[in-house]
């Protein structure tokens, strides 16, 4: 269906058989899910390089415990384990279903427990980018997966590079990339941005049905009012 906008990857049809307050409360998970998706990685690596006081004295101890013997620099450390991650989605999207998901588990924990007890990757890596790995599931849309490995791979070289400054001119590059997209000559941050108040019953909160009375008024102009 056309047009597609950037709210609609947070939205499902089965959102409109929950309750208002469960479905909002979803919606804000996914929300959550894409932005820990796409910046925890880059996040991570600009406080550890650039900014460690930022962490407190025991939490920071622990993590250079555990990166003592580790012979990277924390961004190979995290494209080690970001491309292992996909090699096993690959795997796991063209094996057959009663096999793909066993494999891909075990091979994970198996590669993951190896890694860390080789003393090539460090625990904490592999928890910040298992994280990751795991918010970007919840999208199942090839659109949106592309998208969130761009951007976490950009975050990520822009945090290594610049540190927090480098995280930051990367979050805005993404606010100002996905803002200058139209689809079919519509915005595609509707309705967000621009800002459609009411169009908001139905955006990343859900009310109530009785209260969605109307179409998105930026989807059409003729028969707007919902039939009952």
């Amino acid at each position: 269906m056309c047009p597609t906008f950037f709210l609609d990857y947070f939205t499902s049809s089965e959102d409109y058989y929950h309750k208002p307050f469960f479905a909002s409360f979803m919606r804000i998970i996914r929300v959550l899910a894409f932005f820990t998706s796409i910046t925890l990685p880059a996040l991570f690596i600009a406080v550890i390089n650039y900014d460690p006081e930022i962490l407190p004295i025991s939490l920071l101890i622990n993590f250079s415990e555990q990166r003592n013997n580790v012979p990277f620099p924390l961004i190979i450390e995290a494209f080690i384990l970001m491309l292992t991650f996909e090699l096993l989605y690959e795997g796991d999207s063209r094996t057959p279903n009663n096999r793909g998901t066993s494999l891909s588990v075990l091979g994970a924990l198996v590669l993951g427990d190896a890694a860390v007890q080789a003393g090539l990757i460090s625990p904490i890596m592999v928890i910040v980018v298992s994280i990751s790995a795991i918010s970007s599931l919840i999208f199942i849309y090839h659109d949106i997966q592309g998208s969130i490995r761009f951007y976490k791979y950009f975050l990520m070289i822009m945090a290594a590079l610049f540190g927090i400054i480098g995280f930051i001119i990367g979050m805005q590059y993404f606010l100002l990339d996905i803002c200058s997209i139209k689809t079919f000559g519509k915005p595609y941050t509707l309705p967000t941005s621009p800002y459609l108040k009411d169009d908001q019953k139905d955006a990343y909160m859900k009310s109530s049905i009785k209260k969605i009375k109307k179409r998105p008024s930026y989807l059409t102009k003729k028969n707007i009012i919902k039939q009952r």
